[in-house]
């Protein structure tokens, strides 16, 4: 991914957050849900991919489990938009809050474990013989 592509999700994200929040405010529309849960992860994988490319220590060192938080994230946030989408269409659907509850866990779960492993993530040290 490069650098163009990771400043597309940042402007994605702020969309998302800034028309859940107007679409909260005006109408109530549950619609807003998605919208929130979509922004949340386009943000987190922009710190994630910005983080990559200009080879943060801490990034780097948490790479795979960063990327992991971020699948979850995604599986969250689908689980949000599915259930946001079901209730719109029919109310009665039964596992509409069971997958709004389990997406939203999931989405939260990992954006929180995606903050504490980069602050706790301890890069190892540069060999004193490189160079």
């Amino acid at each position: 991914m490069n650098s163009p592509q990771v400043h597309l999700l940042w402007v994605v994200g702020a969309g998302l957050m800034f028309s859940g929040i107007v679409v909260n405010q005006t109408s109530g529309s549950i619609v807003y849900q998605m919208l929130v849960a979509n922004g949340v992860l386009a943000f987190m994988a922009y710190l994630a991919f910005r983080g990559f490319l200009t080879e943060n220590p801490r990034f780097l060192a948490a790479r795979g489990k960063l990327l992991l938080c971020l699948w979850v994230m995604l599986v969250g946030a689908l689980g949000i938009s599915l259930s946001t989408i079901l209730e719109l269409f029919s109310t009665l659907f039964p596992a509409s809050p069971v997958l709004f509850w389990g997406g939203g866990i999931a989405c939260l779960g990992s954006v929180w474990a995606f903050v504490i492993l980069i602050v706790i993530s301890r890069p190892k040290p540069l060999s004193p013989n490189a160079g």
